[in-house]
């Protein structure tokens, strides 16, 4: 529209429209761009009213002459204004000589907490404002409104503030806890819950919280079995291991085997057999010979083994049984009288009673024995009651002689020299058979060798030092 009167009057239309007036033959350009209305109200300041009058509603000016607003006119010499729906385009579409009056449309979004505004017509052109809306904003995450207007209740929110919820928990000594949900919509920290630790292998409690108790432990803490492998035979012992951490410990304890000792009562090698593999017993000693000594020497058993032979050395032949000077012969030279000596036989044995006279000549029990071998005889063994008074007979019935027998390998175990055994103390006539006098043996670990008392009854039996002097009994073989 013109910016004044004076602007209308002085810019002419190129197609002018005649409007009869107060003042005949003038004429009034105007603007392409003004309304009806506003061209009435200049005709009316420029002309007087007698020159334009206000339509009706629905009619346009008559005096429009039939010009449409695109400046043709109307064929059928009708109005230039045609009622119909204002719209936003700067035209007074609904006749009522108002421009875009009332015109506006909904904006924005009803969406979630969204509310539409209004946008109004300005000008012929939507104004771009949207007014009374309620517009997107971030989302709140109270839980129930969609702030963003998307369609999404609380998206992106990994909970509500305020919120809480079980944590943590589980099987075995596992136990849930609590959270809360901060105001930042995340979850914190899970508060009084009790989670998996590392199985402790105490026997019923499922620490690791994987519903098996003890899983990955070998044993119960504190438990205690006997050791894998070894032997509990003789001296030795399997021992014994303790759990710890779950597993077996060191084994506590264990005596393994070790080689015999031949002590005589122990099993060291643990093979259910005492000394096996030794000769003799440690620390035991026998008479022995050796062409290296003397007479009769002594060996000692060291190591399950008899030791070297010892004895004397060189010395004049006496009548004792022993090789005194060495010469590998026993009491030659006429140093023994044996013209003391009975002989006799019996059942194919022969028998020598030999009496050297005095107790100072007579031989110890183990002179007695070498004697009796020098001359190809053993001591007397004596087997049956037939035989006992046979030799007290042969003995003249008198005095006490030695005979074969003594218990110096194992006390109270009387042994023949051929190793055999004879009865057990106190008993006469066996099995095996002895002839013991009443209440005899008694001498203990003093009293090791056997007499005959040819004087006392029917040649009864006692034992005496082995050192004692006395006559003696011979047989062969």
């Amino acid at each position: 529209m013109a910016s004044s009167l004076a602007d209308l009057v002085e810019n002419p239309r190129q197609s002018p429209v005649g409007v009869s007036g107060s003042t005949p033959g003038r004429q009034i350009a105007y603007d392409d761009s003004m309304t009806t209305h506003a061209r009435c109200i200049c005709t009316i300041l420029l002309l007087g009213l007698a020159g334009c009058s206000l339509p009706t509603q629905g009619r346009a000016y008559e005096r429009d002459g039939g010009v449409l607003p695109d400046g043709s006119v109307r064929s059928d010499g009708g109005d230039a204004c045609a009622p119909g729906v204002e719209t936003c385009n700067g035209i007074d579409d609904d006749c009522d000589g108002l421009v875009d009056e009332d015109v506006a449309r909904a904006c924005g979004s009803d969406q979630g907490a969204c509310v539409h505004g209004t946008e109004n017509c300005e000008g012929g052109a939507w104004s771009g404002t949207c007014v009374g809306e309620v517009a997107p904003m971030d989302e709140v995450c109270e839980g129930s409104v969609d702030e963003n207007c998307d369609g999404s209740v609380d998206e992106g929110c990994v909970c509500t503030p305020g919120d809480t919820q079980a944590c943590g928990g589980g099987m075995g000594a596992c136990i849930a806890g609590t959270r809360s949900c901060g105001a930042s919509a995340v979850w914190g920290g899970c508060a009084g819950a009790v989670g998996p630790t590392t199985e402790v292998c105490e026997g019923s409690v499922d620490e690791d919280c994987d519903g098996t108790v003890d899983n990955g432990c070998v044993c119960t803490n504190g438990a205690m079995q006997v050791c894998p492998g070894g032997s509990n035979a003789g001296v030795c012992s399997r021992g014994t291991q303790t759990c710890a951490g779950g597993a077996w410990g060191a084994c506590v304890g264990r005596v393994s085997s070790s080689a015999e000792v031949c002590e005589g009562s122990v099993d060291e090698d643990c093979d259910g057999t005492v000394d096996n593999g030794c000769v003799c017993t440690n620390g035991a000693t026998q008479a022995c010979t050796d062409a290296s000594i003397c007479g009769v020497g002594v060996q000692t058993c060291g190591s399950g083994a008899w030791g070297t032979c010892m004895g004397s050395t060189s010395s004049p032949e006496t009548c004792d049984g022993v090789d005194n000077n060495c010469d590998g012969s026993i009491d030659e030279g006429g140093v023994c009288d044996f013209t003391g000596c009975t002989w006799d036989e019996l059942d194919g044995h022969a028998y020598l009673a030999c009496d050297p006279g005095t107790s100072a000549t007579s031989p110890t029990w183990d002179q007695a024995r070498l004697l009796c071998e020098g001359l190809g005889y053993h001591l007397v063994q004596i087997e049956t009651d037939a035989e006992n008074t046979w030799v007290q007979d042969l003995t003249g019935g008198s005095g006490d002689w030695w005979i074969g027998l003594s218990d110096s390998a194992t006390e109270g175990t009387f042994l023949w020299l051929d190793g055999s055994e004879a009865c057990a103390s106190g008993k006469i006539n066996g099995p095996p058979y002895c002839h013991w006098r009443a209440s005899r043996p008694t001498g203990g670990t003093g009293e090791n060798c056997v007499r005959m008392e040819a004087d006392r009854g029917s040649g009864e039996w006692n034992d005496l030092p082995c050192d004692f002097t006395l006559p003696f009994v011979c047989e062969a073989p």
